[in-house]
């Protein structure tokens, strides 16, 4: 049954029954976009072995956004004026990448090497605007026409401006002995806008290095036909990202609050002063083997093991810094640890000139912990339902745990921290870290592809293992603020 009103009865969930119908036909959110993705990739010999090369790239995005509530349907009761809501907003987003540089080769008999400098800049530009109004006229559906503009019905305005870029200047040299034995480094000093960290943090240096040996051209396997290819190889480089929110590390403020009557400014953000990039530490150890001469079977695995330094977090902070219940400030302090194996193997079951038939199957492990949160504390909530915790993994799940009904007289029961039981429910004092997160442990796929001359079909089947999903929409329908 679709009950138009609420009276008499309440609407709890917006998967189901009459308001999930309400808003499936009371409500649209339309996206229009244009879309350009343009690339050039130039390079020339200036002398042999010595070529200047650039690559740029431009991504440019203009979108239009609408949503519209109709005034005649219940949730369209339920916005500012009780008359529904029309609004539209315009985003636009270019993005710059441009590499340019120069590349050295040069063999000397069983000595191969190859160094490159390079410039790397990339620019992001983002600008938006919306707005949103109410007391629709119905007869005027979907457009701004239809709006109220009066002191009951006040449409309200968004928009922001975002400039960020980042400039490298890098070094790579690789050198190979003999067609086995292959040394690689590289080095990368890196600048970014003040947009994104202070200008204290602004220059940052990263290197790689890494090795890699060719063990099908050594002597006692160069005959031999089962193993046509095995490659042994390791590496560790840093990387590192700049990119959080822009300006998280300055203190903003914001005058939609009133005070005595009064329009007034208030703290939106607290800021820090030191907030820095985030870096990765990554070492990875694999092979890459391939059986029979023509390369029919392929197994190719890699171990790794990642820590991530001054991992972005929220801090909450006390309510007399200014920020309002909830307020946290912005550091980078946490300390991550992931580590895992990747695999894949893949094997040509009919191998022919003109029919091929492959199948392959692929899977990863990773082990996810956290190794450290802040100076001043072990654990920080995650959003609502998550927590950051010392020796638990990232994405754990952060609830009070049910422990059934009372058979005396039907009480829900709850587990208390100390795992006694009671009829009192307490999400503050009950919450608990639990056995469930929402990042897979084990992943794979298994793949396979047919080729008929040029033609190919192909098919992928993946799944996850070790994850759970938190239901938001019961969450927050069940728990709303009275």
């Amino acid at each position: 049954m679709f009950y138009a009103t609420d009276e008499g009865q309440g609407f709890y969930d917006t998967r189901e029954g009459s308001r999930g119908i309400d808003v499936l036909y009371g409500t649209s959110d339309k996206t229009e976009q244009f879309k350009t993705i343009l690339g050039i990739n130039l390079a020339y010999e200036i002398v042999k072995g010595l070529k200047i090369s650039t690559r740029n790239g431009i991504d440019y995005r203009n979108s239009v956004d609408q949503v519209f509530i109709n005034p005649l349907s219940y949730i369209g009761s339920r916005q500012a004026g009780g008359k529904g809501a029309f609004g539209e907003g315009f985003r636009r987003y270019f993005n710059l990448v441009s590499t340019s540089g120069l590349t050295y080769k040069k063999r000397l008999d069983v000595h191969d090497f190859e160094v490159s400098g390079f410039i790397e800049y990339l620019y992001t530009n983002e600008r938006n605007f919306s707005y949103r109004g109410y007391g629709l006229d119905d007869r005027l559906p979907e457009t701004p026409a239809g709006i109220t503009v009066s002191t009951g019905f006040l449409p309200s305005l968004g928009g922001g401006r975002v400039n960020s870029a980042l400039i490298s200047y890098m070094g790579l040299g690789r050198y190979t002995l003999n067609n086995k034995y292959t040394l690689t480094a590289s080095y990368r000093y890196d600048g970014a806008s003040v947009s994104s960290v202070p200008l204290k943090n602004r220059w940052h240096g990263f290197y790689s290095f890494g090795a890699n040996w060719d063990v099908k051209q050594e002597n006692f396997l160069a005959n031999t036909d089962f193993i046509a290819g095995l490659q042994l190889r390791v590496s560790y480089g840093q990387t590192a990202s700049s990119f959080g929110r822009s300006f998280d590390y300055l203190a903003t403020y914001s005058v939609n609050t009133t005070y005595g009557g009064l329009q007034a400014i208030r703290p939106t953000n607290i800021g820090n002063p030191d907030y820095n990039w985030e870096y990765v530490d990554e070492l990875n150890i694999g092979f890459d083997l391939s059986l029979f001469k023509t390369q029919r079977v392929k197994l190719v695995a890699d171990w790794y093991n990642k820590i991530t330094r001054g991992m972005y977090i929220e801090q909450p902070v006390s309510a007399f810094s200014g920020a309002g219940a909830g307020g946290t400030a912005p550091i980078s302090s946490a300390r991550m640890g992931n580590k895992g194996i990747e695999w894949s193997l893949s094997g040509d079951v009919i191998q022919k000139a003109d029919f091929n038939w492959n199948i392959g199957v692929n899977g990863a492990y990773n082990k996810n912990q956290i190794l450290r949160v802040s100076d001043v504390t072990d654990q920080l909530p995650d959003g609502d339902t998550r927590i950051i915790k010392l020796g638990l993994p990232y994405g754990t799940y952060y609830a009070q745990q049910w422990a059934g009904v009372d058979p005396a007289n039907g009480d829900a029961l709850y587990y208390n921290r100390d795992g006694s039981v009671t009829n009192v429910y307490s999400g503050e004092s009950q919450a608990v870290p639990l056995s469930a997160n929402m990042f897979p442990k084990l992943t794979g796929g298994i793949t396979t592809a047919l080729r008929w001359k040029s033609i190919t079909l192909s098919a992928l089947l993946a799944f996850v293992s070790d994850v759970q999903r938190w239901n938001n929409i019961d969450f927050y329908n069940e728990n709303q603020p009275t």
